[in-house]
């Protein structure tokens, strides 16, 4: 379950962090709040995308992280191997997913699970 959201000088965000509980969550606002652009940053961190438009005016960077809680008890064994724990850094109830890219970078994206 996605637990946790930070993004940072994506578009008109400077910095958010949201967090998700168990059950429904809905995103409300007004036209232009940025919730569209709150749902993109997680296609960002997953692989998605990234153009420097997104990034917000003056910033030198875009940021953007997703925490994911791990509550399957046989989807945390296998978290649990020492093959999965040294190619994705993570802990046995938690993955987090980081993506940061510059501005001026002409390469793909870094990113990062842990």
């Amino acid at each position: 379950m996605l637990q946790n959201l930070h993004v940072k000088n994506l578009a008109l965000i400077d910095e958010i962090e949201v967090e998700f509980k168990d059950g429904l969550n809905i995103l409300t606002g007004e036209t232009g709040a940025g919730k569209s652009i709150i749902l993109g940053s997680i296609s960002l961190a997953l692989g998605g995308r990234y153009t420097k438009d997104i990034l917000r005016q003056g910033a030198e960077y875009g940021f953007v992280e997703l925490t994911f809680l791990v509550e399957n008890e046989s989807q945390q064994k296998k978290l649990k191997k020492p093959t999965a724990r040294k190619r994705f850094n993570i802990t046995p109830t938690r993955i987090r997913v980081t993506r940061r890219q510059k501005k001026s970078s002409r390469k793909r994206p870094r990113r990062m699970m842990y």
